[in-house]
């Protein structure tokens, strides 16, 4: 069974990461993406042959949408991942974001409780702990 993803911020951790693990990985399929940059989000939504109906320029777009895969992989920019977040929560998807979830300690909480009202998994990517770099510094 296939894990199908909607991906917000088409940049280089959403591309390059998220992006090129799912085409390495048949377990996981993007089949939408949400990116302000005409060019990048063209680039992933043709590299991951996305229809053009499930192209957004904006998160917003994505989700007013009625509810089209099963999880989210949000890679936007560090000061933008509470309100894609918290839309997504509360339209009932699974999500992965990357760190931080906020810079603000209040939508820490308010994501939190969101996800445990929705019952869904809500995952936050520190994956720079396992680069060398910092297992050198261990």
């Amino acid at each position: 069974m296939k894990i199908k993803v909607a991906l917000v911020g088409a940049g280089q951790r959403g591309k390059d990461i998220y992006g090129e693990y799912a085409i390495n990985n048949p377990h996981i399929e993007f089949v939408a993406v949400a990116e302000p940059n005409k060019i990048k989000r063209d680039i992933f939504a043709k590299r991951h042959g996305i229809d053009k109906e499930f192209v957004f320029e904006s998160f917003e777009e994505l989700f007013k949408k009625d509810k089209l895969c099963d999880a989210v992989v949000i890679a936007s920019p560090d000061d933008t991942h509470f309100h894609p977040a918290s839309l997504a929560l509360k339209k009932g998807y699974h999500i992965l974001l990357e760190k931080p979830m906020s810079n603000e300690k209040d939508e820490c909480i308010e994501l939190g409780k969101l996800a445990k009202q929705n019952e869904k998994v809500f995952l936050i990517a520190h994956v720079l702990r396992y680069t060398p770099f910092f297992s050198k510094i261990k």
